[in-house]
């Protein structure tokens, strides 16, 4: 995609974020998760949202299991 950050911002989990929260920019790109915590929804123009798909592998909870049987010994 060929685009360069210019600034990342880490934003505290389970909280409320405002426009006031995000970096000065022409462009900011969110998560969806991100996007739902927006208690205001003002000035948020500039804001682009960006789907997250997980993919679980079906061998996932053998690998789970496996590692924490791992643990235990």
């Amino acid at each position: 995609m060929n685009i360069a950050l210019k600034q990342t911002v880490a934003l505290p989990d389970h909280a409320d974020i405002t426009a006031a929260d995000l970096p000065d920019a022409d462009v900011v790109i969110i998560t969806e998760k991100d996007a739902v915590k927006f208690s205001d929804g003002q000035g948020l123009n500039h804001v682009w949202v960006l789907p997250v798909y997980a993919i679980i592998e079906p061998d996932l909870a053998v690998f789970v299991l496996k590692r924490l049987k791992d643990l235990k010994t």
